[in-house]
C-alpha cells in the first residue's frame, strides 16, 4: 500500500508540475522574448481560465508595447521629414548670402523668407508636441478664417532658391486675388509645403510646377501639378501610407 501510495503521489506531483511550473517557465521565456523586442513569439494556450486571463493580459501588454515602439519610430520620422524642408531652405539662403550669390541690396527679401521658415519650424515643433499629446484621441484643429492664396504664395516663395538651381518655374493660378477659407492655417500650410516640396524634388530640370486654387460647391480645391517621375499605377493605393516610397532605391 505504501509503494502504491508513493507512486500515486509522484504522479500527482508530476501532473502539478506540468500544470503549473512548466507553463510558468514557458511564459517567463516568452516575456523575456517580448522584452527584447521579439513580439512575433506566440503564447502557449492552457485550458484553465486563470491561465487564459493571464495570457490575454500579457498579449495585450505586448501589443501595447509594440504599438508604442512603432509610434516612437513614426514620431522621429515625422520630425525628420517635416523639419528637412525648412532647414534646407534656411541653409540655402544663408549660404547664398555668405558667398555673395544674393547681393546685399536684395538680402532683406530673403531674410524675411528665412524668418518665415524659422517661424514655421517653431510651429512645427508645437504641432509635433501636440501630436505626441493627442495621438490616441486625434489631433485638435484650430479653425480660423484666412486667405489660402497668401499661404500658397508664402509656401512657393520659400522654394525660390531650389527652383532657381533646377530652373523650375512655379505657376500660381488663382481665380481671385484673395480666397478666404475656414481651416487650420498651420496644418494646411504644412500640407502645401510638403506637396510643393515633393513636386520640386522629383521634377526634371527646366520643367514647371503649377499650383491652382478652384472653387466648387463652396469648397476650395488646391491642386499641385508637376512634370516629374510620377507615381506608378500599382502604387497609387499606397499614397496614404506614411513615408511610403515607390522606388526603394531612393532611401
Amino acid at each position: 500500500c505504501f509503494v502504491l501510495f508513493f507512486l500515486f503521489l509522484i504522479l500527482i506531483m508530476v501532473q502539478l508540475y506540468c500544470l503549473t511550473l512548466h507553463p510558468i517557465r514557458q511564459l517567463s521565456q516568452t516575456i523575456r522574448e517580448y522584452c527584447t523586442g521579439h513580439f512575433d513569439r506566440s503564447m502557449i494556450h492552457l485550458p484553465f481560465q486563470e491561465y487564459s486571463k493571464l495570457i490575454k493580459s500579457i498579449e495585450d501588454l505586448a501589443t501595447f508595447s509594440q504599438n508604442a515602439n512603432s509610434y516612437q519610430k513614426d514620431f522621429v520620422a515625422n520630425v525628420s521629414h517635416d523639419f528637412r524642408s525648412p532647414l534646407t531652405n534656411i541653409k540655402g539662403y544663408i549660404g547664398a548670402m555668405l558667398d555673395g550669390t544674393i547681393p546685399h541690396e536684395i538680402q532683406e527679401k530673403y531674410l524675411k523668407i528665412i524668418l518665415m521658415e524659422t517661424n514655421r519650424l517653431t510651429k512645427l515643433t508645437e504641432q509635433l508636441l501636440e501630436l505626441n499629446k493627442y495621438e490616441n484621441n486625434g489631433i485638435l484643429l484650430n479653425y480660423t478664417a484666412f486667405d489660402i492664396n497668401e499661404v500658397i504664395r508664402n509656401a512657393a516663395s520659400s522654394f525660390e532658391k531650389r527652383c532657381t538651381e533646377k530652373k523650375i518655374s512655379i505657376h500660381l493660378m488663382f481665380g481671385s486675388p484673395s480666397f478666404f477659407v475656414d481651416a487650420d492655417r498651420d496644418k494646411i500650410s504644412q500640407v502645401v509645403h510638403n506637396l510643393i516640396d515633393n513636386a520640386v524634388k522629383f521634377s526634371e530640370n527646366g520643367s514647371s510646377v503649377t499650383v491652382e486654387v478652384t472653387l466648387k460647391n463652396e469648397k476650395a480645391f488646391i491642386s499641385v501639378k508637376d512634370h516629374g517621375v510620377g507615381i506608378p499605377k500599382k502604387d497609387l493605393n499606397k499614397i496614404w501610407e506614411r513615408f511610403y516610397k515607390s522606388d526603394l532605391s531612393r532611401g
